[in-house]
C-alpha cells in the first residue's frame, strides 16, 4: 500500500513522476499463529518528503504469566542447579582443627599431625596460608597437596623456638604462641586450623638487653644464687704443699689483671666501673655484678670455681656436651640455681657458654666494629671508644665482664690455649657479619678475605692481653 498525497500541489508533482512505490511505504509482517490486522494509515502531516511514514495495528493472543509462580519455578531451578553442583564439589574434612602444644621449651621440637579426609566424589586440591604474618617458630609440611577421592593425608605441624641470627626466640614479644592456618580447598570453602601454646622463656636466644629487661636484678634472685653457691667447709679447705709457688703465681696474675683494669678505667672513666673490680673469677662464693645478666654470671661463676679454669680442654674440647648436660645447665640458668656439678663438668659448661653467645639474635658486638675491621684494627683506646659509643650499657658491661673472664681462662690454660686461638673463636661468635668487600690490599697484594678475619681476631685480642 502507498501513502496518499498530502495536497493537490504535491499530487500534481507526483503525477508528473512515474516510478514504483518505495519500501519505506510498506509494513511487512509474518505470523505463525492467528494475527488480526485492525488498522493501517499514514502520517499526512509530515511534508518533508513525498514519502509518508505509515503505521498499523495488530491483535494477537498471548499467555499471561503469574509472577509468584514464575519466581517459585526460578528458585526451584536454582536449587536443583546447586544440588547438581554440590554433587561434583570436593569435600575435605578435618576431624581435628584445634591444636594445643602446651608448654614448649627452648630448642625443643613439639610435633602434631593434622588429618585430612576426602569424603567428596572428586579429588580435593588444597593449599595453606597464614592469617597474618607467618610465625618463625612454626614449621608446616606440606603446605599444599591433593587428597584422592575417598583418601586421607596428614599435615605435620612442628613448633620449634630456636635462637641465633634469624631465630624465633628473639622475635617473640611474650610467652604466648598463637596463630591460625587457613586451608583453601579448590572448588570448596575455606577451613581454619588453630594453633596455640606457651613458650617457657629462656635466657638462650635473646639479647642481653632483652634478658635484663625481662628478668631484671632483684634482691631475691641474688640471694638465691648466693645461697646456691655458698661454700661448704670441706670445699673451702686447701692444701699448702705448694703454697709458696701458688701464691707467687697468683700475685703475678693479679698484677697482670690490675694493669688491664687501670688501662680500661683510663678510657672508660666511671662507665660500668663495677665490672672492672679486682674480684677473682675463681672465687667460690657468688657475688652479683650490677648490669650484667645474672644468668651469664651464674654460668661463668660455675666454670671458674673449684679450679675449673685449669680443666683440660676448656673451650677447645673436641667432644660436644651431651644433651643432658646442655639441658641441665640451661635449666639451672633459667631458674637461678647452681649448675649441677654431678651432671655438668667445667668443660661442658664452657661449651654451653659458647652456645649461649651464639644464640643471640644479633652478634654481641655492633656492625660498626666489623666495618672498621674491614679497613684496619684501631688501637685499644679507639677500640674501647668505638664499643662504648655503639653499644648499650648492658651489652657493653656484658662484653667487659666476659673479657675479664676469658683473660682468667687464658691464665689457667697457659700451656694449651693461646690468646690468638681464643680471639679467633670469639671473633667467629661476636663478629659474625657477612664480609661484602675484600677491603684494602693485603701485604701479598690481594683483596684479603682472610685478612679481614684476622683483623677481627686481632681486635678482640686487645682485650685478652696486657698492652703497653
Amino acid at each position: 500500500a502507498t501513502a496518499h498525497a498530502a495536497s493537490s500541489s504535491s499530487s500534481e508533482k507526483k503525477a508528473q513522476k512515474k516510478r514504483t512505490p518505495a519500501w519505506c511505504d510498506r509494513i511487512l509482517w509474518k505470523a505463525t499463529k492467528t494475527v488480526k490486522l485492525f488498522g493501517y494509515s499514514d502520517v499526512a502531516a509530515v511534508k518533508i518528503s513525498d514519502h509518508k511514514p505509515v503505521f498499523c495495528g495488530f491483535m494477537i493472543h498471548c499467555h499471561e504469566y503469574v509472577e509468584e509462580k514464575l519466581d517459585q519455578a526460578i528458585q526451584q531451578a536454582r536449587r536443583l542447579a546447586d544440588l547438581k553442583e554440590m554433587e561434583g564439589r570436593p569435600c575435605l574434612d578435618l576431624p581435628e582443627q584445634f591444636f594445643d602444644f602446651g608448654r614448649v621449651g627452648y630448642n625443643a621440637r613439639a610435633a602434631q599431625c593434622v588429618r585430612l579426609v576426602n569424603t567428596g566424589p572428586v579429588d580435593a586440591h588444597w593449599h595453606l596460608s597464614v592469617a597474618g604474618d607467618k610465625p618463625e617458630w612454626l614449621e608446616v609440611s606440606p603446605v599444599q597437596g591433593k587428597v584422592a577421592r575417598g583418601g586421607e593425608a596428614d599435615i605435620s605441624l612442628t613448633v620449634h623456638v630456636d635462637g641465633g641470627i634469624g631465630g624465633s626466640a628473639g622475635a617473640l614479644q611474650g610467652e604466648q604462641l598463637d596463630t591460625i592456618l587457613v586451608m583453601t580447598v579448590a572448588g570448596s570453602g575455606d577451613k581454619f586450623i588453630s594453633i596455640t601454646g606457651t613458650y617457657a622463656f629462656s635466657c638462650f636466644g635473646v639479647s642481653p638487653d632483652k634478658l635484663a629487661e625481662r628478668r631484671p636484678h632483684t634482691q631475691e634472685r641474688i640471694e638465691r644464687l648466693c645461697s646456691q653457691y655458698a661454700s661448704s667447709t670441706s670445699s673451702s679447705s686447701s692444701s699448702g704443699s705448694d703454697d709458696g709457688q701458688g701464691k707467687e703465681q697468683e700475685q703475678e696474675e693479679e698484677q697482670e689483671e690490675e694493669e688491664v683494669h687501670l688501662h680500661l678505667e683510663e678510657v672508660l672513666g666511671g662507665t660500668v666501673k663495677c665490672v672492672l673490680n679486682l674480684r677473682k673469677v675463681e672465687r667460690k662464693d657468688f657475688e652479683a655484678i650490677p648490669i650484667v645478666p645474672l644468668e651469664l654470671q651464674n654460668l661463668v661463676h660455675f666454670i671458674g670455681r673449684d679450679g675449673g679454669l685449669k680443666a683440660p680442654g676448656l673451650f677447645i674440647s673436641p667432644s660436644y656436651p651431651s644433651e643432658e648436660a646442655i639441658q641441665a645447665t640451661r635449666a639451672a640458668m633459667d631458674s637461678d640455681s647452681a649448675v649441677p656439678a654431678d651432671r655438668v663438668t667445667p668443660v661442658d659448661a664452657s661449651l654451653v657458654l659458647l652456645l649461649l653467645l651464639s644464640s643471640y639474635p644479633q652478634p654481641l658486638l655492633p656492625k660498626q666494629v666489623a666495618d672498621v675491621c674491614s679497613l684496619c684494627v684501631p688501637d685499644s683506646m679507639a677500640s674501647l671508644d668505638l664499643l662504648k659509643n655503639n653499644m648499650t650499657k648492658t651489652s657493653f658491661a656484658s662484653f667487659l665482664f666476659l673479657m675479664k673472664f676469658f683473660r682468667a681462662v687464658l691464665r689457667g690454660q697457659r700451656d694449651c690455649l693461646t690468646a690468638d686461638d681464643m680471639a679467633a673463636t670469639l671473633a667467629s661468635i661476636f663478629l659474625t657479619y657477612e664480609i661484602t668487600s675484600g677491603g684494602p690490599l693485603s701485604a701479598e697484594g690481594t683483596m684479603g678475605y682472610a685478612d679481614i678475619i684476622k683483623r677481627r681476631g686481632h681486635f678482640l685480642k686487645q682485650f685478652l692481653v696486657v698492652t703497653d
